[in-house]
């Protein structure tokens, strides 16, 4: 229920973000039709305990997410595909640490 008495302390570390573009329009082949965000980090997993070790340290984990928009004459909302990324990212982390037992 808290991270005090918590048995492990998962922690992410950020290290790149990336935004490129995945494709263009039909009509228009210099403008970018969708984006793809990709996220980067390094997981650390480590005991509570006094004297605890550290289980792991600097996993890679990825997260990636695709940003898609058909009208020309508005700018698509990057927060949603972070968000993705974001989930992707985390579940990526928590499926390394989990998967093992």
């Amino acid at each position: 229920d808290s991270p005090v008495g918590a048995e492990a302390t998962l922690s992410l570390r950020l290290t790149n973000y990336r935004r490129g573009v995945s494709s263009f329009r039909r009509d228009d082949t210099a403008q970018a039709n969708s984006f793809e965000i990709t996220l980067e980090g390094e997981a650390s997993l480590s005991e509570n305990r006094p004297g605890g070790k550290s289980l792991f340290e600097g996993r890679l984990v990825r997260g990636v997410a695709r940003l898609v928009w058909d009208d020309p004459t508005t700018s698509p909302d990057g927060r949603q595909s972070l968000v993705a990324a974001s989930r992707g990212l985390s579940e990526e982390a928590v499926s390394m640490t989990l998967d093992a037992w």
